[in-house]
């Protein structure tokens, strides 16, 4: 290992120590700021938050388990169900 790479290694290794303590550092500032709200501003926020989370699960570009092997099931199917060659496919299947 090079002396560049050797010093690649330990500034990545400290970035991310730098990276984690800053992201604990936010995680700590919001629940504070959320501890300070009143009781509607909390159950607002709550709302808002559950809200949000059900939005993104809607719109996640991944689909399910279940429908990802759904998927695959008809493509695998597909594939094994070709039609002969040399006859139309509207009347094999």
């Amino acid at each position: 290992m090079t002396a560049k790479e050797k010093s690649e290694k330990v500034k990545s290794k400290l970035d991310k120590k730098k990276n984690r303590k800053n992201e604990r550092a936010r995680k700590k500032a919001v629940q504070a700021h959320y501890d300070r709200q009143g009781p509607k501003t909390k159950a607002r926020m709550d709302k808002r938050a559950a809200e949000s989370k059900a939005w993104r699960n809607r719109h996640s570009q991944s689909p399910g388990f279940w429908i990802r092997l759904k998927h695959w099931f008809s493509r695998v199917f597909r594939k094994l169900d070709r039609p002969e060659k040399g006859l139309d496919d509207k009347v094999t299947r």
